[in-house]
């Protein structure tokens, strides 16, 4: 994967995540149903794009270095998404990697 994919990538889940948490602040009590369904639609786009990445990390990443690189660099983007329900599986891994890879980074 290249350094420019890579980045796009990255720059997806970033987009996906504030729309999410955008969407998910404006919800009301009584959400009319437009807005629940770009809610639940943009969840499952951030799940899969989530999963591509955790495919990414799991079956490719010696042959994306680049990848790494573009995580550790937009790593605090992934800090809040621990927390939500539906995605920390997801999100805990791959802050395990990029905890990981900045640990080799301070040993070297």
């Amino acid at each position: 994967m290249s350094s420019y994919a890579s980045q796009r990538l990255i720059s997806l889940y970033d987009l996906l995540w504030r729309q999410l948490v955008k969407l998910e602040h404006r919800r009301e009590p009584q959400m009319d149903q437009d807005t629940a369904g770009e809610v639940a639609l943009t969840s499952d786009f951030l799940q899969t794009v989530l999963e591509i990445i955790n495919l990414l990390l799991v079956h490719s990443l010696p042959r994306n270095p680049e990848f790494a690189y573009t995580l550790l660099h937009r790593q605090e983007l992934f800090a809040d998404l621990c927390g939500h329900s539906r995605f920390s599986v997801l999100a805990c891994n791959i802050s395990t990697v990029v905890q990981f890879f900045n640990d080799k980074v301070e040993q070297a």
